[in-house]
């Protein structure tokens, strides 16, 4: 429960510090969404950073629950025979929904 609460507050934190840098950074390289007068409602440029902030938080939050907590991969070292059968069988709707 407690790996539960460490990973969403350290998600939490981290989204509120990566946010803002990588504003920064898209404004410096320019990848904005500019406004126009015909459908954008905002008047200046507005950083497109939201993939990037949640991908950086999300797995900066993972590696400190896993720091913090590295009992939580044994149950998934035990399902690596089931998650490769998973990936090569195609996940076994490979042909029903192919025509």
């Amino acid at each position: 429960m407690f790996s539960g609460i460490l990973a969403f507050v350290s998600a939490l934190i981290a989204s509120a510090v990566v946010a803002p840098l990588c504003a920064r950074v898209a404004v410096r390289l320019n990848v904005v969404d500019a406004p126009d007068d015909e459908r954008k409602l905002h008047k200046v440029p507005i950083p497109l950073t939201g993939g990037p902030t949640l991908f950086i938080s999300s797995v900066l939050a993972v590696i400190l629950t896993l720091i913090w907590y590295p009992d939580l991969l044994k149950s998934t070292a035990h399902d690596a025979n089931f998650l490769v059968g998973l990936f090569v069988s195609g996940g076994g709707d490979r042909f029903t929904w192919c025509d």
